[in-house]
């Protein structure tokens, strides 16, 4: 879930961007605020990402005073404004995107996913760039998740060791199975996902965000002395 921040001393806007983000079920708007709350609301509420009105002589300001709180967020200034030198201002301030405050709403949701993955969206090309990128990503990821979602849980635990390109004899000792068990569950993954390679599996189980789970704790070996020297 990605806690998002709106700040913007146009209420009217604020309720337009809450009303844009209160239909995605990955995000959580924890408040809209007027420009003078903002740095309370960051301490308060530890959003991970911040949109920013830049229609205030405070944007950059914040921008860069919202780095020194325990998790910096990360910020994007919306601005009416795509002048080259207000760009270069909100990069100073650290910003991590600058978008033209003309998106339509169906974008923002985008936007905010894009800036929680670590994407970074500057200028009206760029961001128009960095979107089309990021949504066919998603697509993939979609893709990918939909044909994982045929494993059964001990196969997903396999094709995400897969993922790491450990070898069967490495997937059983992760998961405290015999590799001639994990050759049988390859065997099942593969029929499922259609495909004889295991690389495609990897790749398939990669794309969708599985992640290995712990390793299975192996029992300690009770300690037994052996028999006192002779004599």
């Amino acid at each position: 879930m990605v806690r998002v921040l709106v700040v913007d001393d146009e209420a009217l806007i604020r309720e337009g961007l809450r009303f844009a983000l209160s239909g995605a079920p990955d995000i959580t708007l924890t408040s809209a605020v007027p420009v003078a709350g903002a740095v309370a609301a960051v301490r308060r509420e530890t959003p991970e990402v911040v949109l920013l009105d830049a229609c205030t002589l405070d944007a950059n300001a914040l921008a860069a005073g919202f780095g020194s709180v325990p998790s910096p967020p990360v910020v994007c200034v919306l601005s009416r404004s795509t002048a080259p030198e207000h760009l270069a201002a909100a990069l100073e301030a650290g910003a991590g995107g600058f978008v033209p405050k003309q998106v339509a709403l169906e974008a923002v949701v985008p936007l905010v996913r894009m800036l929680a993955a670590g994407v970074r969206a500057y200028g009206p090309d760029g961001w128009g760039r960095s979107r089309t990128a990021f949504l066919a990503e998603e697509a993939r990821r979609a893709a990918a998740a939909a044909e994982i979602g045929a494993l059964t849980a001990r196969e997903r635990d396999v094709a995400a060791l897969l993922a790491t390109g450990r070898s069967n004899a490495e997937v059983g000792a992760h998961l405290g199975l015999s590799p001639a068990t994990v050759k049988d569950h390859v065997s099942a993954i593969l029929g499922k996902l259609g495909t004889a390679n295991r690389v495609r599996a990897a790749v398939l189980a990669d794309r969708a965000g599985l992640r290995p789970p712990p390793q299975v704790a192996r029992p300690a070996v009770p300690y037994r002395p052996g028999p006192g020297p002779a004599g």
